[in-house]
């Protein structure tokens, strides 16, 4: 098993980055490689994200990989929204969503 290796699978939003005692820079300098998925140009921004990843995001890093593509789930209502839908006439309670996302693949320093 790789440095960190363990810890990077649990680790898999940048939210836990920032409460991480090593920065993401410490995970690519100790792995082969480290593979990011994010929202890719998320518009309007959700109010937990904080970036704006677009294709060079990571241009300072050696990134060997980028795609896009679509997730596409969906969104259960809350109670009070299946009450409205309910009134409304509907009997619909999820909504599809489609959501892009960007992978990067970033080469570490053990590659």
């Amino acid at each position: 098993m790789y440095p960190y290796e363990e810890e990077i699978t649990r680790r898999c939003t940048g939210r836990q980055f920032r409460c991480a005692p090593l920065s993401p820079v410490s995970f690519v300098d100790n792995c082969r490689c480290l593979y990011v998925i994010v929202p890719f140009k998320e518009d309007p921004l959700y109010h937990e994200h904080v970036n704006y990843y677009e294709e060079d995001y990571y241009r300072d890093f050696n990134v060997s990989m980028i795609k896009t593509f679509t997730v596409l789930y969906e969104r259960t209502l809350t109670l009070r929204e299946r009450a409205k839908r309910v009134l409304k006439g509907s009997l619909k309670f999820h909504d599809p969503v489609a959501k892009n996302m960007i992978l990067y693949k970033i080469n570490g320093d053990l590659a």
